[in-house]
């Protein structure tokens, strides 16, 4: 009973990003976004939320990426006590890449965000899903090598 039922009212969602790309091996995403269905949570890839993520790979064997996301949103929690007020979120991710070889490539990631070890280093170009709205503390090392 703490979300709608079909049919959906109808709801205007406003979704933008910006993709900087100030050097060769740099990239800065900002994205925003802004629905009026504030419900919209993990169930959506629409909730309100701005974000920014940077990536720089200093050398071809070396690469980083930091993203922040500040989330707005009914919590599950909140609304089953019958408050509705949204609530806001911040998750933050990292990973560093460390290449030795074309064979070889060692990867640790703090946090949950929508990359994975076996993706590229630039993520998502339209913001991609959020897989949770706060900071986890997970760690993970990743070693891959192609034999």
């Amino acid at each position: 009973g703490n979300f709608p039922q079909a049919p959906y009212k109808f709801y205007n969602i406003f979704k933008t990003g910006l993709r900087i790309a100030p050097l060769n091996n740099m990239e800065i995403y900002l994205d925003y976004t802004r629905n009026e269905f504030e419900v919209a949570s993990l169930n959506s890839d629409n909730m309100n939320h701005i974000g920014l993520e940077f990536t720089y790979m200093p050398t071809p064997k070396f690469g980083m990426l930091f993203k922040y996301i500040y989330s707005r949103c009914q919590d599950i929690d909140r609304l089953t006590a019958g408050i509705t007020e949204p609530v806001g979120h911040h998750n933050f991710y990292s990973e560093f890449r460390y290449l030795p070889s074309k064979d070889d490539e060692l990867i640790l990631q703090y946090g949950e965000g929508n990359s994975s070890a076996i993706g590229n280093m630039t993520l998502d170009p339209y913001g991609g899903s959020m897989l949770t709205l706060d900071t986890q503390h997970i760690f993970r090392v990743y070693y891959r090598r192609k034999f």
